[in-house]
């Protein structure tokens, strides 16, 4: 799952998704032929995504992100 679904998935309160970026974080974990560093730095990129969607979502509703 791309950053740009995950944040999308997050923006829009897509239940299914939030799932699909679960996975993508335990399939990242699991691999043994990605570095530790470089799931590291995956992850973040899946959690930066999601935050942001989430602070997209709330800017549009007029809500403070927490």
């Amino acid at each position: 799952m791309t950053p740009q679904k995950i944040r999308i998935a997050f923006e829009h309160k897509k239940p299914d998704r939030y799932q699909q970026a679960y996975e993508a974080v335990r399939e990242i974990m699991s691999s043994t032929a990605v570095t530790r560093s470089r799931k590291l730095q995956k992850i973040a990129m899946i959690i930066d995504a999601a935050e942001s969607g989430m602070k997209r979502r709330n800017d549009r509703s007029g809500r403070c992100a927490p």
